[in-house]
């Protein structure tokens, strides 16, 4: 994938972050393949490890998902978009095993 659909990305995203919750403390994304072969988009959002547990449910994380998704579109991103949810605690290992390894 080219620098400018990842530009296209990151700026989609950081347009994003603005629409959402303050307990959203990150969007983190990866540019790769999907298990079918295609061009994806891999987003996580990152939630703050204070936030109330009713943020992880199903109806408080999909409407997320939408705004993620939504930016990507308007943004002209016509990759399949995969959203995921992490708490900034496991972010912050996952981010230290990856400098360390």
């Amino acid at each position: 994938m080219t620098q400018a659909v990842e530009q296209r990305v990151r700026t989609a995203l950081a347009r994003a972050k603005k629409r959402l919750p303050r307990h959203v403390v990150a969007l983190r994304h990866r540019l790769d393949t999907d298990s079918s072969g295609q061009d994806a988009v891999y987003v996580w959002i990152i939630i703050d490890d204070g936030a109330p547990e009713e943020v992880w449910a199903y109806e408080a994380t999909s409407p997320l998902g939408d705004v993620v998704e939504q930016a990507l579109s308007a943004a002209g991103v016509d990759l399949w978009p995969y959203v995921l949810f992490r708490a900034k605690s496991e972010q912050d290992e996952f981010d230290a095993e990856r400098t360390s390894a």
